[in-house]
Formats: structure tokens, sequence, C-alpha cells
């Protein structure tokens, strides 16, 4: 087929992607300047991270360091969220443009598109009908699993990562250039994205050593830890020393049927029945592969049931997919379960991790995430057996499965759409008295823990006044930089050497009774939105 022919099939792909996009969040995510949709919880630690990341020096090392966002916490865009491969380049562009920025709609944008592109690739190369690709391709657009990410996780919504790496995979040769590309994409994205597609790598470079030669494959491999080193040194992941390890493992676990069942009843109305049965506790155990993949499967195993020969589509399709990409895709739902095993709920047994693994298992506790890939692998090989399978009726086919999964996604979109178009603020405002931090000032707290409940007000504050703010939100902190800091800023005030530039938050039991009555008696104190707060007068 010819490169136009080929432009127009991926040109038709991101056609369907954009309308997928519009039809589940709506345009108006996409102005740069609407941030209020981002302002709460998870998403406003994404954007507030950018936010505060914007005015940080040009020259500094590592590049992702965010010292405005936690100060001494060690923090970095990577602990924020805030995905650095758009977060870092995007700073030196608009480093003297100093109005509100919000990339989230872009990339959201961007990931329905490489979503169904990838998913496009990947069922054509297996089909190689492009029509039918083409339509395909829908499913992995609004796949359950990105949208759901896509309501506060904006990083892990890049499903496209995973897609592309079971599309290497499938690939009988080792793509080394393609292969480390894509892993410094996913370093650079969220870890464990990177966490799902680097052991793919791995086992991919053990295959093929045969193939390769040993000292080469092994030679691509090294060369792929430096660079994947050298690239986390850089954005910033390496900024603290502690707390990256959390607990958990066996509490964000996926169940042995996640991919089967709904969190609540908007995610189908078709199975919402499923709730009576059995509901995943929580966003990380949902893994469910979407109302129409669901019904094509048992269509798929309706046709398996009547027509016997119809196993050897499926042993044709395994073969053609290759060994690599089921054993990754296995192991990886494996660890998904963790060592608490249950089965619509119910525990059938709960071992504690071996110790030799703890560092792996704290550090990638949510585990439930990593029954993507197998999702992901259920939905190409169920929409690729029903086109071996159903000959001239495969598209139609395909075209009802898709009006039947936009029709019963209808009111979870809606609610969506609505929620993103319709912001938490009008527009974000605070107490006139807090122009007391002035640019360049620093915000620190004789108890960060404790104001890191109205961090949000504080980073918007912090931001909107050229200040650094020394507690926060975030993905991990460094405890005993956290601790290290309490420690400084109360000695500061119970030996009155407060500094200037500096804004102390004061909470009454962390000092002694003597500063408390000095910082009551200076012009320098205030109480603020019920905070005590003291700026050196």
């Amino acid at each position: 087929m010819s490169t136009n022919s080929r432009v127009k099939y991926i040109l038709i792909v991101s056609f369907f992607s954009f309308f997928v996009f519009w039809y589940q969040f709506g345009v108006k995510i996409l102005h740069p300047s609407y941030y209020m949709w981002l302002m709460d919880g998870d998403p406003a630690q994404h954007w507030l991270g950018w936010s505060l990341f914007r005015s940080t020096p040009l020259l500094q090392w590592p590049l992702g360091a965010n010292y405005n966002f936690g100060m001494g916490v060690g923090n970095s865009v990577v602990y924020t969220d805030s995905i650095p491969l758009i977060a870092i380049p995007l700073k030196y562009i608009l480093y003297f443009y100093h109005g509100d920025v919000q990339y989230t709609g872009w990339w959201l944008l961007l990931c329905c598109a490489l979503n169904s592109l990838a998913g496009y690739f990947i069922v054509y190369r297996l089909t190689d009908n492009r029509k039918y690709a083409v339509i395909v391709s829908v499913f992995f657009a609004m796949s359950p699993a990105f949208t759901t990410r896509a309501l506060g996780h904006y990083a892990l919504s890049a499903h496209w990562i995973i897609l592309y790496a079971i599309y290497l995979m499938m690939d009988k040769s080792l793509r080394t250039g393609r292969w480390i590309a894509l892993i410094l994409i996913a370093v650079t994205v969220h870890a464990y994205l990177f966490a799902m597609v680097f052991p793919a790598f791995a086992l991919k470079c053990f295959i093929e050593r045969n193939q390769y030669g040993k000292a080469k494959s092994s030679m691509v491999f090294l060369l792929s830890l430096i660079l994947v080193a050298f690239v986390m040194y850089t954005v910033g992941y390496f900024t603290i020393s502690s707390g990256i390890n959390k607990s958990g493992y066996t509490n964000y676990n996926a169940d042995l049927f996640s991919m089967f069942f709904i969190l609540s009843k908007i995610d189908s109305q078709l199975f919402s029945f499923l709730t009576e049965i059995y509901s995943p506790p929580s966003i990380e155990s949902f893994n469910f592969i979407g109302t129409a993949p669901f019904l094509a499967l048992i269509f798929s195993l309706v046709i398996i049931v009547l027509n016997k020969n119809s196993v050897k589509n499926l042993a044709l399709l395994v073969e053609k997919s290759g060994k690599p990409v089921l054993i990754i895709c296995t192991l990886m739902a494996i660890y998904s379960l963790s060592t608490r095993l249950s089965i619509f709920g119910h525990e059938i047994f709960h071992l504690e991790p071996p110790r030799l693994f703890k560092p792996i298992t704290s550090t990638f506790r949510a585990s439930g995430r990593f029954t993507w890939p197998l999702m992901y692998l259920l939905v190409i090989f169920t929409f690729t057996f029903i086109e071996k399978s159903s000959g001239k009726l495969a598209i139609p086919l395909a075209l009802l499965f898709v009006v039947i999964g936009l029709s019963d996604a209808e009111i979870k979109y809606q609610r969506i759409h609505n929620r993103y178009n319709t912001p938490y603020h009008k527009e974000y405002s605070f107490n006139a008295k807090w122009d007391i931090i002035k640019n360049g000032d620093k915000v620190v707290s004789t108890d960060p823990r404790i104001d890191a409940q109205s961090w949000m007000k504080m980073a918007f504050i912090s931001y909107r006044n050229g200040a650094s703010l020394g507690f926060g939100y975030f993905a991990r902190e460094d405890k005993n930089k956290i601790d290290e800091m309490k420690r400084k800023v109360i000695n500061d005030i119970n030996t009155n050497m407060t500094k200037d530039g500096y804004v102390y938050i004061v909470h009454k039991d962390n000092i002694t009774s003597e500063a408390w009555k000095r910082i009551q008696l200076s012009d320098g104190y205030n109480v603020i939105d019920g905070m005590s707060v003291y700026k050196n007068p």
C-alpha cells in the first residue's frame, strides 16, 4: 500500500479518536488558560506542581527539580505527576510568559489519539485488514481503564506506551532504537508505565540473544540501563533519598476476574447487574475490558463452541503474536494479583510478600495496574479472532460493537463531560491578607504535615505570588528531609533567628511558650484564614 494510503488511514484513525475525545471530555479543556477544572485533589497536584516548576531557574540540575514546591523536601516534577516529558521542555518554551497555562487537556487528546493509533497498528499487523483495524481502533480510545485514569491520574492515561510495547513484542526483530526511545519516553511520563515496558524489553533482549548474539544483546541492554539511569536523574527521580517505598501492595491488587467487573453502575448500563455480584474496592482494582469487548469476547466463545475448526484461527493468532508478548503480559497479570489472591472479592489466601521482593512491591504497590497489558492483549486477540472467523461480517460486527460501546457508556461520558466543562471554581481566589507573601519569599511551617492538609490553597498562593512552598502533597516525599526542615523552622523561631524573606506558619504546640508570646506581640504576626502567620517586619 502506498504512503499516501497509509497516511490516509492514520488520519482517519486520528479523526475518530478526536470524536471519541469530544464525546467523553468535550473541548473546553483544550483551552490553555482554563485551569479551574483541575483544582481538586490529584489534578491540582499535577497542575500546581507544574505551575510552581515554571519559575525554577533556567539553569538547574537536575532539570526536573522543583525547589519551589517542597523546598528542602527535595521534590521534582516526577513526584507531582506533572509529566516531565511535557513539563520540562514547556518550561523553557514558556519561561517568559507568566499567564496561567495547563497542558492536561491536550495531553489527554494526544493519549486518546495515540491509544487509537497503537491499537490500529497492532490489529492491522495481525489481520492485514486496514478498514477493520480502523474501526477496532476506537475501542482503545474508549477503554474504561484509560477513561478512568483520565479523571485524575493523567500521566497514567498514556496507555499507548503499553500498546506500543505490545506492538514491538510482536515484532520478530529486536527494534533496538524504537525500544530504547519507548523506554525513555515511559520513564519521563510515569514510573509505573516504565515498570511495565522495561521488563518487556528485557525479556525481548533475552529471547533474541541467539539471533543477535549474546554480546550484542547484552550491550544493548546495558546501554539502555545507562540511558535510563541518566534520564531518571535528569528529570528528578533521585531528588529524594527516602520515602519511595510505601506499604499497601496487598491492598491495591487486582481480583482474579477484575477484567470482567465494573466499579459502579455507570461504567456499564448493560452489565450494571454485575455490581450485585462483585465490585472492585478501589480504582486500582478496576480493569474492566469494556462492554463492547466483553460482548465480543462472549461472541468469540460462541463461535468456538459452534465451530471447532475456528480454534485453528486462535492458534494461528497466538503463533503470529509470538510467545514473548503472552509471557510478559501473563507475568505482569500474576504480579497484579499480589500475594493476596481474591476471587469475586473473596480472599482465598493472604501472604506477606517475601522480604527479598519488598523493594519492588513497596515501590510499585498499586499492583492492580499491571493487569492492563493482559487486558489490552485480550481485547486485541478477541477482535482479531472475530475478523479471522467472521469473513465479510467482520466489519459490520465491529461497527455494531462500536455503537453498543458508545451507547452503553453514554451516561458515564456525560458525567465526565459535565465535570470537565463545569469547573470546581469560577476563579480560584484567596484572602487579600496573603499578599504579605512576596515574590521570592519562602513559605514554611512548624508542622508541615498538618499544613499539608491546606496544601492546595497555599500552593496556589505561592504560585500566584512567586514564592516557594516548604510543604505540600506529593506522590512520594522525603520524610527525613521533612523532619529536618521542621526542626530548622522550629529552631529559628525558638531562638529568635527568623530569616528575612521567610513566611512562617506557626503552630503553638510546636514552639516554646516564650517564642509564642514573642511572636504574638510582634508587628509581623497575623492570623489569616485561621492560620497563625509570622514574617519579619
